[in-house]
């Protein structure tokens, strides 16, 4: 008797991994309502903000700095969100 040939899929590529993080509940959870050059600021000032920690007044209080870097990396923001407020164009789905 002839074994069974396994089907070995493939590996995924860059662009499909990227793609598969665009999850229907990912989206729905952290609708993008962040715009790209505010996303960018975002990621400087909280950069910014980390950099006190080891330099200046040297402070804990930098580390909040976290907030705006993942905020600006995901692209949603969720006090935006609750106060109705964005700066990106939302698709509406139909």
């Amino acid at each position: 008797m002839r074994p069974e040939a396994r089907v070995v899929p493939a590996p995924l590529q860059p662009a499909q991994v990227a793609n598969n993080l665009e999850v229907p509940m990912f989206r729905k959870l952290l609708p993008r309502n962040v715009h790209n050059v505010e996303r960018v600021v975002r990621v400087l000032a909280g950069l910014g903000m980390i950099s006190l920690v080891f330099v200046g007044p040297q402070t804990p209080w930098g580390a909040l700095g976290i907030i705006p870097i993942v905020t600006g990396l995901v692209g949603s923001c969720p006090l935006s969100r609750l106060c109705g407020a964005g700066t990106c164009a939302v698709k509406d789905e139909a």
